[in-house]
């Protein structure tokens, strides 16, 4: 492991090469803050300034111990051989780099507006007119990746790589992930949520990945998150599998349909990058600053040894600081002590400007961004005034129903109270009735009274009539059977009930001796009758034995 550490692992970078600049050091930097700019896997990015030439840049410090540990020195040889290749204006640039024991330096282009992860952090969503500019900055910065013989896919487009200048210029950086398109690859690479269902599957891709990840990259623009959400990678990756994509209701209508387009499951059904870069949403947004055109022209890249050097042309690096016996430097000639003093105090003057400019910029960015989220909030307050127009006439029409059914409900309420008038009239009407028919049962409890003693007294007259006609049969009775001790008491009974004139007192003197006579009588009665049965009985043996006496004769 010492050994590997003290041998030299990269190529000399091209300016050293072609002894232009002797090899740079961690001592020919300044470092402006130890809080870094980024932080990755294997290493983090700091703001430096280069002491002599006075320039700003960022550096890049990869400790080679994870490098070596993990197998990744191909990997990087790739990253610095490609970001040495690529000349564009949307690529951050690599101008050098440099190792020690310890570590691997890449001075890089510094990108002072931060990166685009921190605006859709800071306003959460971009209005359409940025979302466009950015997105068309980072397809021509890919169609020029794909414009390389072999092709370069970057395989890991996210905000979090796309870093923003002074000038507010969207730039793709962080090559850790990119490889050249000899065949079909299989490595499983990149962040979760922009994974392409052919890098899930390990099917191989190709450049139609970068593609996925674009897509996902403008809905996440313009809706502050990325389509396929989950708690777990396994839900994610079953999401971007099955590719169902779930739109907000306020999603631009061609924005919908581009990223449709570019989220196919199927690679080959994708958009090519150029198709993108012609797609009516990004035409139908004037560009807010000027674009580089299309690459027209493929590019073949050199090859890269697994060691060793490898051969740059004149165009292809950048000069930072000049050999000794000959301070050359790309913004700085130093011809003697005056002279340089004078230019720095220029150069910090001009930094100062530069500074205030930037901040100016940034200013009137986030002023838009404010204008644009105020016009949303604008249109939101819009909808609720008319959500609450529309509350304040139902609230009026019910007001106006509650008023009607107040008015019948008090005309009811009335008509009931003066039914209760009339109520309370029929009451005491009854009251007096019932009164009355009190005094008139009186009335007819008398009538039934007197009713009664008249029945009694009918019933006197008629009981009176009976006995005389029972009286005048008990003597024609007695007179019939011979008994003439009852004829005298009969007849004097007679005469007396004929004379009196209060007959229920003769009637009351009667009723005893009647009984007694008629008890008498029956008693008479039910010996004769027992006398004649005796004598139908003998009658009837008698005739029976004539009858048998005859039969025998």
């Amino acid at each position: 492991m010492a050994e590997n550490s003290n041998k030299r692992l990269l190529f000399l970078p091209p300016g050293v090469q072609k002894g232009k600049e002797r090899e740079l050091r961690c001592e020919d930097f300044i470092c402006f803050d130890s809080k870094s700019l980024g932080q990755g896997a294997f290493g983090e990015v700091f703001k430096v300034r280069h002491k002599i030439s006075g320039r700003d840049f960022a550096i890049k410090v990869i400790q080679k111990r994870k490098i070596i540990e993990r197998r990744m020195l191909g990997q990087l040889r790739r990253e610095i051989r490609i970001m040495y290749c690529l000349k564009h204006p949307n690529i951050i640039a690599l101008h050098s780099h440099f190792e020690d024991a310890n570590n691997f330096y890449l001075i890089m282009e510094l990108a002072t507006g931060g990166c685009l992860f921190d605006k859709l952090k800071k306003f959460k969503t971009l209005n359409e007119e940025f979302a466009a500019q950015y997105m068309r900055e980072i397809c021509l910065a890919v169609q020029y990746l794909q414009s390389r013989i072999p092709p370069i896919i970057h395989r890991d487009i996210k905000p979090e790589n796309i870093l923003i200048d002074s000038e507010d210029v969207a730039k793709l950086g962080d090559f850790g992930w990119s490889n050249f398109f000899d065949e079909e690859r299989a490595t499983y690479c990149g962040t979760m949520e922009y994974l392409a269902p052919e890098m899930i599957s390990r099917k191989g891709h190709g450049v139609s990945l970068d593609i996925w990840s674009l897509g996902i990259l403008l809905y996440e623009l313009l809706t502050g998150s990325t389509p396929f959400r989950a708690r777990t990678p396994e839900e994610i990756f079953n999401k971007i599998k099955e590719g169902k994509i779930r739109f907000p209701k306020s999603f631009p209508i061609l924005a919908k349909d581009l990223v449709k387009r570019m989220l196919q499951i199927d690679p080959e059904k994708r958009l090519s990058i150029e198709m993108v870069l012609e797609h009516s949403w990004l035409l139908s947004h004037t560009p807010l600053r000027p674009t580089v055109e299309l690459v027209t022209t493929k590019v073949e890249l050199p090859s890269v040894p697994d060691e060793g050097d490898v051969e740059f042309t004149e165009s292809g690096y950048c000069i930072i600081s000049a050999p000794k016996g000959n301070m050359i430097s790309p913004k700085i000639n130093v011809y003697n002590n005056t002279n340089q003093l004078e230019l720095s105090l220029k150069i910090e003057e001009c930094k100062l400007l530069q500074l205030k400019v930037d901040k100016a910029k940034s200013f009137l960015f986030e002023a838009n961004e404010r204008i644009q989220i105020l016009q949303k909030d604008v249109e939101e307050i819009k909808i609720l005034d008319c959500k609450i127009e529309g509350i304040l006439k139902k609230t009026h029409e019910l007001k106006h129903k509650n008023n009607l059914i107040y008015k019948r409900f008090m005309s009811k309420l009335s008509e009931l109270k003066v039914c209760q008038k009339r109520s309370r009239i029929l009451q005491r009407k009854v009251f007096k009735v019932k009164a009355e028919n009190k005094v008139q049962s009186g009335k007819l409890m008398l009538l039934k009274t007197t009713q009664l003693h008249l029945n009694k007294i009918n019933c006197f007259e008629g009981l009176k009539s009976r006995i005389e006609e029972l009286s005048y049969s008990v003597f024609l009775l007695a007179k019939s059977l011979k008994m003439p001790e009852y004829l005298p008491i009969a007849e004097k009974q007679i005469r007396q009930l004929k004379n009196s004139s209060d007959s229920s007192s003769e009637i009351e003197k009667f009723i005893p001796e009647f009984k007694r006579i008629f008890a008498h009588k029956s008693k008479s009665l039910k010996a004769l009758t027992s006398r004649l049965k005796d004598l139908k009985s003998t009658t009837l043996l008698q005739s029976q034995i004539i009858k048998t006496i005859k039969l025998k004769s």
